[in-house]
């Protein structure tokens, strides 16, 4: 899908809605705005129409003029299945997406009535010289979620172009890194509703969890919030390894350069045993230089998704 052109990011995750909106071009990405916001009391956040309303009037409230946006959910938001099957030419992709959707009915327990399913395809995995298998990562979001976003958008007078993971946002992001790495690589975003924690190979997500836990207000509580994400961040190094995967990952890649991002990059690089980096925004993103780094390691994910639009970076729709 081409989406290109003036577009509104939006994640309304619990109370909170993070917006981002500016243009979007061909390999180039523009910021023209932000907003950050909790939800009032008054506004019901389980009846959508409502919510969108009151969307709609904050971005106005705060410059957007955009018509059509993009709305992100998060990691807790979506079921991921990493699925193999016989291996399959490009040619029969058709194919492929019938195969996706018989499998996901089998495997999902929810209700396939009106979900949103999509998949991208992973590269052979480790020992498939030969590509025996076709690898994809699936991913469906509840018709009841697909439902609820539309009205959203309809509440705040925007066009829906798109249901998107938050996730592959900063995926997009971590993808340029992971490219230079010998093997997977643990990428951390900490957005103002919790951590998302995403291994990422080859430019691709390939396992990632979601923990529900706000940044720290003050300095004092930065080491407590850094042993959690540790401890979590090595429950999901043992999961991944679980799922079969042989390789271990060999660096942490933090989304930001605020010292929050460094105090936590530094923790997960001395308890996991392995070097850390720090991702930037690349030459592609034009971001205004008022947005100071705590609020821009929030919206990157966000701007991530911006960016995989803006090169064709294949995602889930």
């Amino acid at each position: 899908m081409n989406l290109r052109g003036n577009l509104a990011l939006l994640n309304l995750d619990g109370h909170r809605l993070t917006a981002v909106w500016g243009a979007v071009h061909k390999d180039h990405v523009r910021i023209r705005g932000w907003c950050s916001t909790e939800r009032p009391p008054d506004v019901d956040g389980s009846a959508p129409v409502a919510t969108g309303a009151w969307i709609g009037r904050t971005l106005k409230d705060a410059g957007c003029s955009m018509r059509q946006c993009i709305i992100a959910v998060p990691r807790a938001s979506v079921v991921l299945k990493r699925l193999s099957f016989p291996t399959l030419s490009e040619s029969a992709e058709g194919d492929l997406a019938g195969m996706v959707q018989l499998q996901m009915a089998r495997q999902l327990t929810m209700p396939l009535h009106g979900a949103a399913i999509d998949y991208v395809r992973l590269l052979p995995a480790d020992g498939d010289e030969k590509h025996l298998s076709t690898e994809v990562l699936a991913a469906a979001l509840p018709g009841e979620q697909v439902t609820a976003c539309r009205a959203m958008a309809k509440g705040a007078k925007l066009r829906l172009r798109s249901v998107a993971l938050r996730g592959e946002g900063s995926a997009a992001l971590f993808a340029q890194i992971s490219y230079t790495q010998d093997g997977p690589v643990m990428g951390v975003s900490i957005t103002p509703q919790g951590v998302e924690l995403g291994i990422v190979s080859e430019g691709r997500v390939v396992f990632s969890r979601a923990i529900e836990i706000a940044p720290p207000d003050s300095v004092e509580d930065w080491a407590p919030f850094s042993e959690r994400v540790v401890v979590e961040a090595k429950r999901s190094r043992i999961g991944y390894r679980g799922a079969g995967e042989l390789r271990d990952l060999v660096c942490v890649a933090m989304l930001g350069d605020d010292s929050l991002a460094a105090s936590v990059g530094k923790a997960l690089s001395e308890e996991l045993d392995l070097p850390w980096e720090s991702v930037r925004f690349p030459n592609a993103v034009e971001i205004p230089s008022d947005i100071d780094g705590p609020t821009r390691a929030g919206l990157a994910p966000l701007i991530g998704l911006m960016l995989g639009a803006a090169i064709n970076r294949p995602t889930y729709d």
